[in-house]
């Protein structure tokens, strides 16, 4: 009996146990109640795919700008185009060194002659030889002397090659600077080549000296040219006169080598530096026979007019010519003016001397250039300062 109490009791139990696990699981299979909808975050529109695990969850889409480098700028939308501010002014010590260094304008002749080359020459030896702050030298192509005794005048050139009879002409304000007067602050440098009368006789005419010309026809050049000028000055030496010639001639130059080949003529007259073509033509064509100019006679004159020189006719040029011939002549010189400054001067002076095997190798006029002629011969107006400061320190000047 008692065991059956027992078992009654243990069923009952067990029916209790088994009640309260079917009404858990009924409870645990019913639809959880809905939580605020504002509590729950908004679901992401497109979510990475599956095969991509997040480290972290991602943050809601929003259409906004990524979010910036720390600190910088941020661009405008649209850039607005003002015009650039101007730039600070430089320091008055920095002004300075800004400045381009001044062009020292060295004024020449035509391209086709002598002066430009020669001038190109010093100007490179020149900017070669400059300094930082010197002035860089540049070559202008001129009709010449007069043009750039003119100009030089007018500031509108600094260094200038004349002719030395020119220059004395225009230091002294005659012939053809009359009307301007005299040129005060005309100052020379130095002298180049020479340009020697040169006369080129038929050998067949029986003239080997200047004085071998009385009763000859010979050619003196248009009045006024370089040639009839030096012409006029040996005829007066050798107290001759164009009325004591057969023929006094006016022939342009470009007409008298073929006047002299064709026999027209006996002789004619260059006033020219060497080697020039038109001599050459007159010797190698025309077999022409250089003739010397020279005697006791034309030393006296040459004394009334500093501006001529002794001058020969280079040896090796031309054919039969193979020995210098004793000559006279004006010679090209380089000139400026007081308002130059010393240092400029001095500097373009002493690149000149100091280059002067290099200038001689420039051009077969220069071949010959000797110092002791160069700061002396055909130079009528004052030595600038500054040359004279240079040959001073060569030496080659008195205090």
């Amino acid at each position: 009996m008692a065991r059956l109490i027992l078992a009654l009791l243990a069923t009952a139990v067990l029916a209790a146990v088994i009640g309260m696990g079917a009404a858990y699981i009924m409870r645990s299979d019913e639809e959880p109640p809905e939580r605020p909808v504002a509590a729950l975050p908004e679901p992401t529109p497109e979510p990475p795919p599956e095969s991509e695990p997040e480290a972290e969850p991602e943050t809601p889409a929003v259409e906004t700008a990524p979010e910036p480098e720390p600190e910088p700028t941020p661009a405008p939308a649209a850039p607005v185009a003002l015009p650039p501010l101007p730039p600070l002014p430089p320091a008055a010590d920095e002004a300075a060194s800004a400045q381009p260094p001044p062009l020292l304008r060295l004024g020449t002749g035509r391209v086709t002659g002598v002066y430009f080359p020669a001038g190109g020459s010093l100007c490179r030896l020149h900017n070669g030889a400059r300094g930082e702050d010197a002035p860089y030298c540049a070559v202008e192509a001129t009709a010449g002397s007069v043009e750039n005794l003119r100009r030089l005048r007018a500031g509108d050139l600094d260094l200038a090659v004349v002719q030395s009879d020119w220059q004395y002409h225009g230091a002294r304000g005659t012939t053809e600077f009359s009307d301007a007067g005299p040129d005060a602050a005309l100052r020379s440098l130095f002298s180049l080549h020479g340009e020697p009368l040169t006369v080129v006789a038929q050998r067949e005419a029986g003239i080997r000296s200047f004085g071998d010309l009385k009763g000859k026809r010979v050619n003196l050049g248009p009045d006024g040219s370089g040639q009839r000028v030096a012409m006029n000055v040996a005829l007066a030496a050798f107290d001759l006169a164009p009325g004591d010639l057969a023929a006094a001639e006016e022939r342009a130059f470009a007409e008298q080598v073929l006047a002299l080949c064709e026999g027209q003529v006996d002789a004619v007259a260059f006033a020219v530096g060497h080697p020039n073509g038109s001599v050459m033509d007159a010797t190698n064509a025309c077999r022409g026979l250089i003739v010397p100019v020279d005697g006791p006679s034309l030393a006296q004159k040459l004394e009334e007019l500093p501006y001529l020189a002794r001058i020969a006719v280079p040896g090796g040029f031309y054919p039969g010519n193979a020995a210098p011939v004793a000559s006279f002549g004006v010679v090209a010189t380089l000139v400026s003016r007081d308002t130059v400054s010393e240092a400029a001067v001095y500097a373009f002076v002493r690149a000149a001397f100091e280059g002067l095997d290099r200038l001689r190798a420039a051009h077969p006029a220069f071949a010959e250039l000797d110092p002791a002629l160069m700061i002396r011969a055909g130079l009528t107006a004052p030595l600038h300062r500054g040359a004279v400061r240079y040959y001073r320190e060569r030496g080659w000047l008195d205090e």
